[in-house]
């Protein structure tokens, strides 16, 4: 067992398949424990599945993909600075930049329009993801929490 620093039961990402470009409904539902700022690691591994079974790690490119984050914080504050904190985050409530501090933080369901796509992204997307986010203090190296989800997503 862990300390717990973030909390996340409940993530939900709709339609199933996710049909790209078009519209993705997001809802959460989760807890901050602890303040968050560059105190953390935050990795995000993404998979895609293979035919023949198993999965293969989708690389990092512009910030997408399977990518090491060991200031957390510059990457999120770019968001925020570029204009880019998605309006559905505001409207919710919800902070694009550090620090993080404890709280609740709920969407209810929501909808993001994906209404282009780079060529590398449409080549790429077309298929079964794994995608798991995990947090680890940096002075301990200890697990803090994590988001693991599983997404079926369809090219048009």
């Amino acid at each position: 067992m862990f300390d717990t620093w973030v909390l996340s039961p409940q993530l939900e990402i709709n339609p199933s398949p996710i049909k790209l470009p078009g519209d993705i409904i997001v809802s959460f539902d989760g807890f901050i424990t602890h303040d968050i700022s560059d105190n953390i690691v935050m990795d995000i591994l993404m998979e895609k599945g293979r035919l023949n079974g198993g999965w293969t790690k989708v690389p990092c490119v512009n910030n997408l993909g399977t990518c090491n984050y060991n200031y957390p914080c510059s990457f999120l504050n770019s968001f925020k600075q570029n204009g880019m904190c998605p309006v559905q985050f505001i409207t919710n409530g919800i902070p694009c930049s550090c620090p993080f501090k404890p709280g609740r933080f709920h969407m209810a369901p929501t909808k993001f329009t994906v209404s282009s796509l780079s060529s590398y992204w449409l080549l790429i997307l077309d298929g079964n993801f794994h995608v798991k986010i995990t947090i680890t203090d940096k002075q301990s190296h200890q697990l803090r929490g994590f988001v693991e989800t599983y997404l079926n997503i369809t090219i048009l």
